[in-house]
């Protein structure tokens, strides 16, 4: 007959077992802290369209909240400043960047101007919608370095404009009031932050793509050599996260159906990657220190390919939270 060890469930081990594990970490103040921040940006906006209403609405829910800790309760006096910093943080946040936004506000007549092609440029057929990076405009009143891109409309029916050429022309440059009639955010996140009118004399040199644009089109090239066009215009949009590369009747087909959100890069894309690399890091054996680096940085190259926009910061860090601590 086999005798059977009985575990020792002593009164200190059992109570070793029951106890629950201590949290790494406690998420709790980066919750309250990213709702206040949240909120201060509302406010901010509020200030910013001159909604002082709102402003005073608020001010005076805090006052009161503030008199409230101090009677009842001051141990969550901690937590009420917490808030108010975050809070303050969005507010400031938003009327730096008005502040930037009207100092901007500058025009250039009849001005010489260059720059790159950005990889953002859009064929629509007819026309091109050209973005360029690192524009520089000189005229008789001066020259300067632009801030962000520079927008154009040029005919180029037929024509391959090259990432990364080099553009000489003359126009006239206007700087975009982001802050008008609300916010406009296709301009903000895009950092398209001027506009170039009456355009003549366009010169395409030759391309100088910088390493992302190469790597989005090494991406995009490979796309289309393995597929159709319409179903490479889709799949390159999907990959890169820019519905501009696909076709009118396309977009009101994903608009219709409620999916057209799948174009922006957002936790969709980032959490294939995890998953993809997770998979493949267990497979592999990686060590327990090794693994979620070996996870992440994959995700951080693919927020580099698509330029960190805001959706895809937002979830990278959420991945990065969740897959480093």
């Amino acid at each position: 007959m086999i005798n059977l060890i009985k575990p020792n469930f002593s009164t200190k081990n059992r109570s070793l077992l029951e106890k629950p594990m201590k949290k790494l970490m406690n998420f709790r103040p980066a919750l309250v802290s990213a709702l206040s921040l949240m909120c201060g940006i509302l406010l901010g906006y509020a200030a910013a369209a001159g909604l002082y209403g709102a402003l005073i609405s608020a001010f005076s829910v805090l006052l009161l909240a503030l008199i409230l800790v101090l009677v009842f309760k001051k141990k969550l006096l901690a937590v009420f400043i917490l808030c108010a910093v975050f809070l303050a943080a969005g507010v400031i946040g938003v009327q730096v960047e008005k502040f930037h936004s009207d100092v901007r506000q500058e025009f250039f007549g009849d001005a010489e101007v260059s720059g790159y092609v950005s990889g953002e440029s859009v064929d629509y057929g007819d026309y091109w919608l050209v973005v360029l990076r690192d524009a520089r405009v000189e005229n008789e009143s001066g020259e300067k370095n632009l801030e962000g891109n520079l927008t154009f409309f040029v005919n180029e029916k037929g024509n391959d404009i090259q990432v990364g050429a080099y553009v000489t022309m003359t126009a006239d440059v206007t700087a975009i009031n982001i802050f008008r009639d609300g916010v406009d955010t296709f301009a903000y996140k895009n950092r398209n932050f001027y506009r170039a009118s009456d355009v003549r004399g366009v010169a395409f040199g030759e391309a100088e793509p910088t390493l992302r644009e190469k790597i989005a089109g090494f991406i995009k090239t490979r796309i289309s050599a393995n597929m159709d066009a319409e179903n490479a215009e889709i799949a390159t949009s999907l990959v890169l996260g820019s519905r501009v590369r696909v076709n009118t009747e396309d977009k009101e087909a994903f608009r219709r159906t409620g999916i057209a959100h799948i174009f922006s890069v957002s936790g969709l894309h980032i959490a294939f990657i995890v998953a993809v690399f997770s998979f493949l890091a267990k497979r592999l054996k990686l060590p327990r220190l090794a693994a979620p680096f070996a996870v992440f940085l994959p995700v951080l190259f693919y927020g580099y390919i698509v330029g960190f926009v805001a959706t895809a910061t937002r979830a990278i860090i959420m991945a990065g939270c969740a897959v480093l601590l």
